[in-house]
């Protein structure tokens, strides 16, 4: 009796433990089916996420066939996901630069990623995009097996259009600034060069690379009786005014002088302003004008005798222009009886008889004709 109770117990028992271990599994399959579709909805958020991103973005095997293909990149290449889904990477790059395309993207076969590569992409009409790419690989559970990279990337075509039309447009000034027939340079308001063109070069006689970076205040570049005027130029620059024509006697770097005239204008910019000048070799004007006041001094030194030897003539001396008297010596003040104050400016008509006015009009107006006419009365 006892052996039968004991083995009922045993059965109970067992019983028991087998109720427990199939509740302990049916709890196991319901988490393992709660992680299933924890993982499932894991799975297609990152799905429509990876889908719908605002980047376009691709992932292809290790053989370098496609797997993935977002509606961006569907959007950037003009092909549909089913288009290319199986296909050979290839048949995304133009043929011109394929070569080095693929060689980039083999790379990441030995674990290398991209950050910021540029590769074009060629769409399916024709066209070409130019994109910039951050990639990554991704691995089995031992890290090491290679299962797929996924790469990122940012289309830059307008960016890379417009960079070249502003390097166009920068490289069109320059060439503008190297051929107008002035000297041009560009400083800081410190005064410290930051461009200058070939015509500068030749004036200043110093290769821009030797300036730029320096401030002309400290280079010896003015004379001293120049250097507070520029200072001052310079501060007028930095309330925004422009200035000039200026002139400056300048210093060549192999120590000759010459004379310039510069204009300058501030250029605001978005966090600074530039000073752009205009410089003019004006040694053969300035050569001219001490040429023309020494010319100028020599008249009147002439005039200065000539006038001493008039005066001292015992013959009256009158000069007519207009029919009006301009200038008259004493003698012929005297002989007409007028003062000088009274008699310059007066017509002739007021001196002479009207007959010999007549005949004497009549005289002057034969030799503005070229003709000879008698010049006594």
């Amino acid at each position: 009796m006892k052996d039968r109770d004991k083995t009922r117990e045993q059965l109970i028992h067992e019983l028991v433990e087998l109720r427990q271990r199939i509740a302990e599994l049916k709890e196991l399959e319901a988490k393992r089916k709660q992680a299933e579709e924890e993982l499932r909805e894991t799975r297609d958020y990152l799905d429509s996420l990876l889908q719908y991103a605002n980047a376009p973005i691709i992932v292809w095997d290790p053989e370098f066939r496609i797997t993935r293909f977002n509606h961006a990149f569907e959007h950037l290449a003009g092909y549909t996901a089913d288009e290319v889904i199986g296909k050979e990477l290839g048949m995304l790059f133009p043929e011109v630069s394929q070569d080095e395309s693929l060689a980039k993207i083999r790379q990441t076969l030995n674990g290398e990623f991209w950050e910021l590569v540029e590769i074009p992409i060629l769409r399916k009409d024709g066209g070409v995009r130019i994109a910039l790419w951050n990639s990554a690989n991704i691995y089995d559970r031992d890290r090491k097996t290679l299962l797929a990279t996924i790469a990122q990337g940012q289309d830059i075509t307008e960016r890379k259009q417009a960079e070249k039309e502003l390097q166009q447009s920068e490289e069109n000034l320059r060439a503008y600034l190297e051929s107008v027939p002035d000297g041009i340079y560009i400083n800081d308001l410190k005064g410290v060069f930051l461009y200058g063109n070939k015509k500068a070069e030749g004036i200043m006689g110093y290769k821009k690379e030797e300036l730029i970076g320096k401030s002309f205040l400290k280079l010896e570049l003015l004379q001293g009786k120049h250097m507070a005027k520029a200072g001052k130029l310079l501060a007028l620059n930095a309330m925004g005014k422009p200035t000039g024509p200026d002139e400056f006697e300048m210093i060549r770097k192999d120590g000759s002088h010459v004379w310039v005239e510069i204009v300058t204008s501030p250029i605001k910019q978005q966090e600074s302003t530039v000073v752009i000048s205009f410089v003019r070799d004006i040694i053969e004007r300035k050569q001219a004008e001490e040429k023309l006041q020494e010319a100028h001094q020599d008249i009147e030194q002439s005039e200065h005798k000539y006038r001493g030897l008039v005066e001292n003539m015992n013959d009256g001396y009158l000069v007519i222009q207009n029919q009006r008297a301009i200038f008259a010596n004493q003698r012929a003040t005297e002989m007409l009886g007028y003062t000088l104050e009274d008699g310059i400016g007066k017509p002739i008509q007021e001196f002479l008889l009207p007959e010999v006015t007549e005949e004497m009009v009549e005289r002057y107006k034969r030799r503005l004709r070229g003709e000879t006419a008698p010049q006594q009365y």
